[in-house]
């Protein structure tokens, strides 16, 4: 393991001659895209939400078909809040990993240097 600071190359050697690198700054920076999809998603869904269409707006013959699609409406405005709320966990998540690497690389990095004598 490598020696890092937030957004340095953290580099995991697995099993055999396998490894990993996790630059934590990129999980931040991910995040933050992230968070900028989950915020689109939730602007749809006010839109979605802000729509109402009124009996006549298909005229007298189809008054029925506004109540038949609002039942639909309703589904895709709760699809966009569910997915709007698991963009921003998302989110949250790659930041508390990105965190998780930061901590526990300074304390493999510590252990390190007392081993060694610095």
């Amino acid at each position: 393991m490598t020696e890092t600071t937030m957004g340095k190359l953290l580099e995991v050697a697995v099993a055999g001659d396998q490894r990993f690198e996790v630059d934590s700054l990129e999980l931040h920076t991910h995040a933050g895209a992230v968070d900028g999809v989950a915020d689109v998603v939730d602007q749809c869904r006010r839109a979605a939400a802000s729509v109402h269409l009124g009996r006549d707006a298909y005229g007298r013959l189809c008054q029925l078909i506004p109540s038949l699609l609002h039942p639909v409406q309703e589904a895709a405005v709760d699809a966009l809040n569910e997915a709007t709320g698991a963009l921003q966990g998302t989110a949250d998540d790659l930041r508390s990993v990105a965190g998780r690497y930061d901590s526990d690389d300074r304390g493999v990095a510590r252990l390190f240097h007392r081993g060694a004598g610095a």
